[in-house]
């Protein structure tokens, strides 16, 4: 049928602007998918250990130290409220790869190798088609005792931090991963990466040129006392570390330290600890800048966060200079930054709660991989991190660990043994947060328990218990702890193997300074 020519008629001007709109439209739309479509070719997780986000300046704007993240955060989103689930490494990289808690990674404390079953990240990345590789250095998430499971021998470096570049990526056998990149358009590779240069004892690897270097180029912030105190109270920190860290003011009255030395001594470990962050900043702005050099940050989603922070000297917190066993928000809130901005991740500041377990299914949003919910107890967050859906409302858990009882003879007569007395899930603390509150349910040795609330926003040292049993808005999240702790407990009991030998777990205990040399 042919038209009637009267119908044809030239377009009014604005419906000429509604087809004009809705082609922008349109070709907004093909963007968008075609955007959503693209697959990043290179995925980086960096998930060094025991870093205090406080210590760097995406988190706080006066931390001069961290150029290198200030850098990659302003190219990237950071996550405000992200939560850990224990302060443990071999608990916290569980969750982190495999995007769910104890009661179903097995993992109540460290050394322990992870069930073969589990899904991991790097198993996800592989069946999706990419190479995937482990800078394996921290050897309470290592690749030989299961973290890593999507990962080939072959591609698994398990490092020593002697050659701190190589234990972080920075070496050849990265650089044979960018010439693939670079030379086929179709590889992809996926890299995870762990290791520590902040964890305690933090005069470990630090020489006294270090020292000088970081005083002269970042002034004012040096420790405050004179070169011959800084060697006296590293001196006294090395000798008596872990009674220090297990039971600090039994062993500071035994030291007949004064409040003048135990000042002074927490200035002489904070320093120690920032220069070691700044050595972390370094080379983690070497692996980007390598990136960067051959062109293919556009090509890649690169994701920095931790397993867990660090607590250095505060003075109501229960532990000093160290991270397990507390609940501590220097140990539980962890840094989490991702740069993606060529897969839709506009830079900018994320404050809704977040989790460590969400890692894991939001790095495979952002690549397009689907992974079914029966697998991981994390949300995959890419959608809301491309303003393409609201930031859902979490709860973030929490909890402590359990003291092995193969290491029962160690902490006799100390603090921690008080608050521990057994390897009993019944007794570990448990948490969840909500936004800026927290609610924790805790031991307090001889049977008793105690609820507590903090404010963050207003008591980030949390020194006010605002807990009121007759609060409906805290009975509520007294259920939910109650709820969390049998889970756990649950877990616990099903989770018996895996277990290292005694002689392995003290290898790699005494590695990382959980044990002395005395202690053999």
């Amino acid at each position: 049928m042919e038209s009637d020519p009267a119908m044809i008629r030239p377009l009014h001007r604005s419906a000429r602007l509604v087809l004009c709109l809705g082609a922008a439209a349109v070709a907004l739309l093909a963007a968008s998918c075609a955007e959503s479509a693209k697959e990043p070719r290179l995925v980086i997780l960096y998930a060094p250990c025991s870093v205090n986000k406080h210590y760097l300046s995406p988190y706080d704007g006066t931390v001069p130290f961290t150029p290198n993240l200030d850098a990659f955060a302003r190219e990237g989103l950071v996550f405000e409220r992200h939560n850990n689930e224990a302060g443990q490494s071999g608990v916290d990289y569980a969750a982190i790869f495999c995007g769910v808690q104890a009661d179903r990674h097995g993992v109540f404390c460290h050394p322990k190798s992870l069930d073969k079953k589990l899904y991991q990240v790097s198993e996800a990345f592989a069946l999706a088609g990419y190479e995937t590789f482990f800078w394996s250095g921290q050897k309470m998430g290592a690749w030989d005792i299961g973290y890593g499971q999507g990962v080939a021998r072959k591609n698994a470096y398990i490092r020593e931090h002697t050659d701190l570049d190589s234990y972080t990526a920075n070496d050849a056998q990265f650089a044979a991963i960018l010439d693939k990149l670079e030379a086929d358009p179709d590889y992809k590779a996926f890299v995870q990466i762990n290791f520590t240069v902040t964890h305690n004892p933090y005069q470990n690897t630090v020489t006294a040129k270090q020292l000088n270097d970081f005083v002269k180029r970042f002034p004012g912030q040096g420790p405050g006392v004179t070169n011959q105190e800084l060697n006296h109270y590293i001196e006294i920190y090395a000798a008596n570390r872990l009674p220090l860290e297990w039971d600090y003011a039994k062993r500071a009255d035994a030291l007949g330290l004064t409040p003048e030395d135990r000042d002074k001594l927490a200035r002489t470990l904070e320093f120690f600890y920032k220069v070691r962050v700044y050595q972390l900043d370094t080379l983690f702005g070497k692996l980007m800048d390598t990136i960067r050099a051959r062109g293919l940050l556009d090509d890649s989603v690169v994701s920095f966060t931790a397993d867990h922070g660090e607590i250095l000297y505060r003075d109501n917190a229960i532990f000093a200079w160290t991270h397990g066993n507390q609940l501590a928000p220097e140990v539980l809130d962890v840094p989490w930054i991702v740069r993606a901005p060529a897969f839709g991740v506009d830079p900018g500041r994320y404050g809704s709660v977040t989790r460590s377990i969400d890692v894991f299914p939001t790095l495979c949003g952002l690549a397009g991989i689907e992974v079914s919910s029966s697998l991981v107890d994390g949300t995959d967050l890419s959608a809301a991190m491309r303003g393409k859906a609201e930031p859902p409302h979490l709860l973030a858990y929490s909890h402590t660990t359990t003291i092995d009882k193969r290491y029962d003879h160690l902490h006799q007569g100390t603090l921690l043994r008080a608050l521990n007395p057994r390897d009993d899930p019944t007794l570990i603390w448990v948490r969840v947060r909500d936004g800026d509150m927290v609610y924790q349910h805790r031991y307090l040795g001889q049977g008793h328990f105690r609820y507590e609330v903090f404010d963050l926003a207003t008591d980030p040292e949390e020194r006010e218990n605002l807990f009121d049993p007759e609060n409906p808005t805290h009975r509520e999240m007294v259920a939910r702890l109650q709820a969390y702790r049998r889970r756990l407990v649950d877990g616990y009991f099903a989770h018996n193997a895996g277990e290292l030998s005694r002689e392995e777990a003290d290898r790699r205990l005494r590695d990382l300074g959980y044990i002395g040399s005395a202690d053999d």
